[in-house]
């Protein structure tokens, strides 16, 4: 489909504005609240809040009780809003960036949000394109450039270098002249078939089409001292979402909370059935003739609803949210973690916990397990029995080597690099890499004049003029160039040693790139394309040959040469010989293989997907550790296949393998291959770098992009953005493990005193016939897991290892072995007439109940006390903090006098006991199931 791109008459506002906000300032109150009630706990103590605001239903403060609710309410919108804040500063400071444009005839600033469609956008080295543009023009210090180079990495992952063509010849005297502002004011409109990626540029003369070649898309970025000018085409969409996926944690935490809210029903339901059974046979409340026995019995039913509303602690998520918040903060200001100064950076929806649960990591290869960068190594010659490598290796030991000139002349003509002021330029980094090592070492090539190639090797210039080319593509892992040299015509080949003769090469175990070489003459009848009349030399010929023997064989003239149709190199190829293999090795990130083995130790699968050929993937797996002699290699396509096959026969053969390199997969593959991992049930971490990786990254379990000025999408999408892949090393080895660990501690401390309070009560309204009588103090049972315990959580949460707890079941059972003792205890020490009045009060005006609560909250300090592994400063702060906040509810609950009766402090004593007591039985229970049962793999049970 065809579109049309005017230039513009009026200039619009905000037409390419960024915006990852989700809401308005408006908006956001009422959106948040909407979205905060739907959630189900949220949306159960709402409708608590509605059962206490009716006046003398239930025993509880009506006031007391909605502002907790609120309190824990707001906290979410508040580190929501926080968040939000963040993506508005983020939007701000990229959208008022200036840039300059081509309007009215003159060069003028504007802001990026404000760039039309059709406006003529000026830009220079390094920046990266905010729209699709069309290439118009681009000059250097030298004049109008008829090319330049871009790179794409953040966009398809390739690391090469390339070429786009412009469509005018601009800046020939070094800057925009009055001929170049006509130029550009005579283009009229623009015709674009996105999706065939052509189209034509009309101007007041004439109509220019344009093809592939001279479209940059947005997120590239220029390479090269080039001042370019490009038509903006818009872009696909301007609008980036950050990533928000609920955390696996909190979904196994919210599934266990359901079983607790089934018990939470079932003990309402056995309640309600208790207090109408007490109502109909009790002799004294008939006594109460001026209420009616169904009152009573809604009333009991409506205080037990609150009662036992303990059951789902509603200060639960919020405390855990809130240690997820403080481990973002941690991770952020994690020293070791830093690269060059630049932290670690977290999401406000962190889900670090996550990275204690993994199976998979499946990370991206150049920009994130390399540098972008490559070095040539070495050479192997043919007959040679060890490579040569290049560390204070000099020019002349180099070229002392049989066949060591006719592998620098292979390596130098077989390349698509250009030479611009004595830098090499080109759409291959390992051939840029060959040829600035030439240089280094005296064999330069100094520049290209049409098809001819000028060489300076020491004092001597070689002219190698070049043929043919056959050019190298992922079908043919080669490339071949037909080129004259003095009087002699050379075939040269150079690729996989898959596809070009290898006889006689050296194995290096995937160490290094290979890259094969081979060669034969040729003769001057097959160049001229007639009948053969003499044979070319075997390759022995050239074993010893030097530049001087070259020079002295007169070359022959080629005015008359020209292929013939259907002429390829292909048909020259047979015959050729091994001559040599050159040795090249990606520059990896510090620490990168380190990183590798500490994942792995971990029993978690490494497996690399890059869009490289398969040499290049192997070279950096070996370089990695992620390679090991069982690992399997498979292209982006097999392993799809190979995986919705195991899917769907619901078997696991490759996605339980250890090591894979997955090569030539393109961005598709790479969210397929983490999609159907999932499926599998894995828990899959996906690193990378650029735009190429964002749908990995966003399917991904984690997705973490490593810091790049390209990767601003891949940032958006990612939970975790880290300045260097051996950031990764203490995420999983410390971080993840540890934050998992404290989390499920503090989730089972939750469990334990909720169970522990429940059971107290449960035994409590066996003696009052459920009849909405508290045991403990309301205020105490109110702010019990919200506020008064909420410092020993957080100290659980943030400064211990691990905890002594390790499952769910030990949690409830020890709760409610607590529970119950508290409750006998107090019983035992009053009896029944001293704790239950005739009206099923609390005896004594709040006296007993005010035991009780503090016979639970000692049920708590020992609990905390016994199930930590360690103490640190803060533990005994939490501790001071919580005896502070209870003896707060206790003075307003009914005074300091219970601490004047000789008897509470046997019942402390005996508390304390007891507890002791259960602790220790606890701790049999744990050794005998460590011994029967094997170390279970990380997770919640």
């Amino acid at each position: 489909m065809m579109e049309e791109i005017l230039p513009p008459r009026t200039f619009k506002k905000r037409t390419n504005a960024v915006k990852t906000t989700q809401h308005t300032l408006l908006s956001f109150l009422p959106a948040r609240l909407c979205k905060e009630f739907m959630k189900s706990y949220n949306l159960f103590f709402l409708f608590l809040c509605c059962i206490v605001s009716i006046p003398s239903l239930t025993p509880f403060s009506n006031i007391s009780y909605i502002t907790c609710v609120l309190m824990v309410v707001s906290v979410n919108i508040i580190k929501t809003s926080l968040g939000e804040i963040k993506r508005y500063r983020a939007d701000q400071r990229m959208n008022t960036q200036l840039l300059p444009v081509i309007r009215k005839g003159k060069i003028t600033e504007t802001r990026r949000e404000d760039i039309n469609n059709g406006d003529i956008l000026v830009f220079a080295e390094g920046e990266v394109l905010p729209v699709d543009v069309l290439l118009l023009g681009a000059y250097t210090e030298k004049g109008a450039e008829p090319l330049i180079y871009i790179e794409t990495s953040s966009i398809d992952g390739e690391s090469a270098l390339k070429v786009r063509r412009t469509l005018f010849m601009v800046g020939a005297s070094k800057a925009l002249g009055g001929e170049d502002f006509a130029t550009l004011e005579g283009l009229e409109k623009v015709s674009i078939n996105r999706e065939a990626e052509q189209g034509t540029c009309f101007t007041i003369d004439s109509s220019i089409p344009f093809s592939k070649e001279n479209l940059i898309y947005k997120g590239s970025s220029i390479y090269g001292k080039y001042t370019s000018l490009g038509l903006s085409l818009g872009g696909k969409n301007t609008q980036d979402t950050h990533r928000i996926k609920n955390s696996i944690f909190m979904k196994v935490l919210a599934r266990k909370t359901v079983s607790i809210i089934f018990l939470y029903l079932s003990i309402l339901l056995l309640s309600s059935f208790a207090s109408c059974l007490f109502i109909t046979r009790s002799a004294w409340i008939s006594s109460l003739a001026h209420e009616s026995l169904s009152r009573v019995a809604v009333r009991n039913f409506a205080a037990n609803i609150i009662i036992f509303s303990s059951l789902v602690p509603l200060s639960l998520f919020v405390t855990l949210d809130g240690l997820r918040i403080a481990y973002s903060v941690y991770i952020r200001n994690d020293r070791e973690m830093r690269y060059n100064d630049t932290p670690c950076e977290s999401n406000m929806q962190g889900v670090v916990e996550d990275i204690g649960l993994l199976t998979h990591v499946l990370t991206d290869k150049t920009g994130t397990l390399t540098q972008n960068q490559m070095i040539f190594k070495g050479l192997h010659f043919k007959n040679q029995i060890a490579p040569l490598f290049f560390d204070g290796a000099s020019l002349k030991k180099m070229l002392s080597y049989d066949y060591a000139l006719m592998n620098v002349l292979a390596l130098v003509s077989c390349h698509s690099v250009d030479v611009f002021d004595g830098v090499y330029r080109g759409v291959s980094q390992e051939e840029v890499s060959i040829l600035t090592l030439f240089k280094e070492k005296g064999i330069f090539l100094s520049h290209r004049q049409n098809n001819t190639l000028y060489l300076e090797i020491g004092e001597e210039t070689l002219a190698i003029t070049v043929l043919e080319v056959l050019p190298f593509s992922p079908a043919l892992s080669r490339m071949s160039v037909l080129v004259q040299i003095g009087g002699f015509f050379f075939l040269f080949t150079k690729g996989s040693e898959e596809v070009v003769d290898s006889q006689g090469a050296l194995s290096v175990d995937g160490k290094y790139r290979a890259l094969t070489v081979a060669m034969r003459e040729v003769s001057v009848d097959e160049v001229l394309n007639v009948p053969r009349k003499e044979e070319p030399q075997p390759v022995p010929f050239f074993q010893k040959v030097t530049v001087s023997d070259l020079l002295k064989n007169q070359p022959t003239s080629l005015s008359s040469y020209a292929p013939s149709p259907g002429f390829s190199l292909l048909y020259l190829e047979p015959g050729q010989e091994y001559i040599g293999t050159a040795y090249i090795e990606d520059v990896l990130q510090p620490n990168a293989g380190k990183t590798i083995e500490t994942i792995k130790a971990r029993g978690i699968s490494v497996w690399m997907l890059t869009g490289d050929r398969k040499e290049s993937a192997i070279s950096c797996g070996a370089s990695t550790s992620i390679l090991s002699p069982l690992s399997k290699i498979h292209s982006g396509t097999e392993v799809v296949r190979l995986l919705e096959g195991e899917v769907d026969t619901n078997t696991i053969s490759l996605g339980k393998e250890t090591g894979v390199i997955v090569y030539r997969t393109s961005p598709q593959e790479k969210q397929q291959i983490t999609h159907l991992l999932r499926k599998q049930g894995n828990i899959v971490l996906t690193i990378g770098d650029g735009e190429n990786d964002v749908g990995m990254i966003e399917e991904a379990d984690v997705g973490i992009c490593v810091i790049g000025k390209e990767g601003r999408k891949a940032a958006f999408v990612s939970d975790i953005i880290v300045p260097t892949f051996s950031s990764l090393s203490k995420l999983v080895d410390y971080h993840g493990r540890i934050c998992l660990e404290r989390l499920k501690g503090v989730y089972f401390f939750y469990v334990f005193k909720s169970i522990s309070v429940a059971m107290c009560q449960c035994f409590y309204g066996l003696q009052v016939g459920s009849s909405g009588s508290i045991a403990s103090s309301s205020l105490f049972l109110l702010f019990y897991n919200g506020i008064i315990t909420s410092p020993l959580s957080v100290e659980l949460g943030l400064f211990r290892e691990q905890s002594v707890v390790r499952t769910m079941e030990e949690a409830v059972l020890s709760g409610a072995l607590y529970g119950l003792s508290s409750f006998f205890i107090v019983y035992l020490s009053f009896g029944s007439i001293d704790v239950i009045d005739a009206l099923g009060r609390t005896a004594g005006h709040g006296f007993i109940s005010r035991v009780f609560s503090l016979c639970i909250f000692v049920s708590t300090l020992l609990h905390f006390i016994f199930i930590s592994d360690s103490f640190v400063a803060f533990s005994l702060v939490s501790v001071t903090m919580s005896c502070l906040f209870f003896s707060v509810s206790i003075g307003m609950d009914g005074g300091y006098d219970i601490f004047l009766s000789p008897s509470l402090y046997v019942i402390l004593l005996l508390r304390i006991v007891t507890g002791i007591a259960i602790e220790r039985f606890m701790e049999i229970v744990r050794n005998r199931k460590v011994q029967s049962c094997p170390p279970a793999r990380p997770g919640i049970t």
